[in-house]
């Protein structure tokens, strides 16, 4: 006896899966710097290289290993940390290094882009 969750899937309907949404730290950048996304999208911010910390411009989150709002350490680490935050709604965010960056596009920042989902 099989067992299944969801719909069956037509043999002609292509299955789609999730593209990766992954932002590297590493030396004095992140990368992609720009990220556009639509609305229900979860990104993964990941350390792969130097002291560094991920924070939201308007100070909707601060993360490294663990994030302040969580009871984490938002504070910079050079530990191999990743942070993932599911964005819902429509807009810019734009985000930077506490060490390397500033807000307002300075240094070592970037901007996720979320758009309207479909």
């Amino acid at each position: 006896m099989a067992l299944a969750c969801g719909d069956p899937k037509s043999p002609t309907e292509p299955l789609v899966v999730p593209e990766a949404r992954t932002v590297s730290a590493s030396d004095f950048t992140f990368t992609p710097s720009e990220l556009r996304i639509r609305a229900g999208e979860r990104v993964t911010w990941r350390n792969a290289g130097g002291f560094h910390n991920v924070e939201a411009d308007g100070g909707g989150f601060r993360c490294a290993e663990g994030c302040d709002h969580d009871g984490g350490d938002g504070a910079p680490s050079s530990a191999a940390w990743t942070f993932s935050l599911t964005f819902l709604q429509p807009g810019t965010v734009p985000y930077f290094c506490a060490v390397h960056g500033a807000p307002g596009g300075l240094g070592m920042s970037g901007r996720i882009i979320v758009e309207a989902g479909s």
